[in-house]
């Protein structure tokens, strides 16, 4: 798990394997899931496939905190 404090620009959309969760901690956040937009506040949160291009920006003129953990359920086994 890790935070981030959300843009207030979207600069690119992102792609990787795996799943991910996050909980808006504070401020409100525009989250684009590809080709949908969600507007989310303190105290909601998403869980998805992160294979869907993805990005979001803080509303408001302050800036998004937000409590993140990606799940890779890919393993090289040797």
């Amino acid at each position: 798990p890790f935070i981030i404090y959300a843009p207030h620009e979207i600069k690119k959309m992102y792609t990787h394997e795996g799943e991910e969760f996050m909980y808006i901690l504070g401020g409100r956040l525009e989250f684009i899931y590809g080709e949908k937009t969600y507007i989310m506040e303190a105290g909601d949160s998403v869980y998805f496939d992160s294979c869907v291009p993805h990005s979001g920006r803080s509303l408001d003129g302050k800036t998004a905190r937000l409590l993140v953990m990606i799940y890779f359920y890919k393993r090289n086994r040797q």
